[in-house]
C-alpha cells in the first residue's frame, strides 16, 4: 500500500468520524492484500470492528481499494469507507440480534444489517458535500 493511499484513507476516515459525530471513538486502520474470510470468489473491500464498551473502532482496508485509488476511483474508495463507518450506528442492535439467534438465522440477519447500513450510508452520502472525498477538500480539514 502506498503512503499516498494510506494518507488518503486516514483523511477520509477522520472526516467521516467528525461528520458522523463519532469523535469519542479511538480509531486504528490496518491494511491487508486480501480478506482471509473471502469464500466462493467473493471480494471484501473493507471491514470494521466496533467495540462500544471501550469506544474503539478498527478498520481493515483490503488491496482492491488501493487499485481503485490508483485508477482515480475516489468515489468508490470513499463510499466504501462511509459504508464501514455507518456500521457504528447499527452495531449495538447487530450485536444483540446475533447473540440471540439460531445459527440458521445469522446469514439472514447479516444480510439485513448490511442492507440497513447501506441505506444509512446512502442518506448520509446524499447529505454530505458532493466533493467531500476529493483530496483537496480532505486536506482542508486537517487539524
Amino acid at each position: 500500500f502506498t503512503t499516498e493511499f494510506k494518507d488518503y484513507v486516514g483523511l477520509a476516515l477522520k472526516y467521516l468520524r467528525r461528520e458522523l459525530y463519532f469523535g469519542e471513538y479511538m480509531m486504528d486502520v490496518e491494511y491487508y492484500e486480501e480478506c482471509e474470510d473471502d469464500k466462493d470468489g467473493s471480494t471484501t473491500y473493507a471491514m470494521i470492528y466496533v467495540d462500544d464498551s471501550y469506544l474503539t473502532i478498527r478498520v481493515k482496508v483490503y488491496g482492491v481499494m488501493q487499485d481503485w485509488y490508483n485508477n482515480g476511483k475516489l468515489d468508490k474508495v470513499s463510499s466504501t469507507l462511509l459504508h464501514e463507518m455507518c456500521h457504528i450506528f447499527t452495531e449495538p442492535l447487530w450485536y444483540w440480534a446475533r447473540y440471540d439467534c439460531s445459527p440458521s438465522q445469522e446469514p439472514i440477519i447479516r444480510r439485513d444489517n448490511e442492507r440497513q447500513v447501506q441505506r444509512i450510508a446512502n442518506v448520509i452520502g446524499w447529505l454530505l458535500p458532493k466533493d467531500w472525498y476529493s483530496v483537496d477538500r480532505l486536506k482542508e480539514i486537517e487539524d
